[in-house]
């Protein structure tokens, strides 16, 4: 309702990251888009199931790790090898096959300074963009 009051032109969506088809349902039917981070194929069906008339969008998807131009693992170096490289594909492909899914925000384009998942120290610097630090695509990209 505040939303709506302060901007009654632009639609309310919101990302949820929860098991929105328990205990986001609430929230959700007050959003005009429902937003939704890094869920299944079941989770979107059920959710489409319960709102049939609910756009939605798969507002963050895809933290899939790879490094540009490494096909060897080498974990006593912490080198990620190219082993998700399909990963975003396969992580969009079925939102973008429904009707229903407005798109996908792939998470993220670039790496960036923080979260040195899966590695840590001396790691500095995320695995889950489709570039690297520098901007050369990555295998993912």
């Amino acid at each position: 309702e505040i939303a709506k009051e302060e901007d009654p032109y632009r639609p309310v969506t919101a990302n949820m990251n929860t098991n929105i088809t328990t205990t986001g349902i609430p929230l959700s039917k007050t959003l005009d888009v429902q937003g939704m981070s890094h869920r299944n194929s079941t989770t979107i069906d059920s959710l489409h199931k319960l709102l049939p008339t609910k756009p939605l969008i798969a507002s963050e998807c895809c933290s899939c790790v790879t490094q540009r131009a490494e096909d060897t693992q080498n974990d006593s170096a912490s080198i990620l090898g190219s082993f998700s490289a399909d990963c975003n594909r396969q992580e969009t492909s079925y939102a973008l096959s429904k009707k229903f899914v407005a798109g996908t925000m792939v998470w993220t384009l670039f790496d960036y300074y923080g979260e040195p998942a899966p590695y840590y120290w001396p790691m500095v610097s995320s695995s889950f963009g489709s570039f690297d630090l520098a901007g050369f695509a990555k295998a993912s990209a």
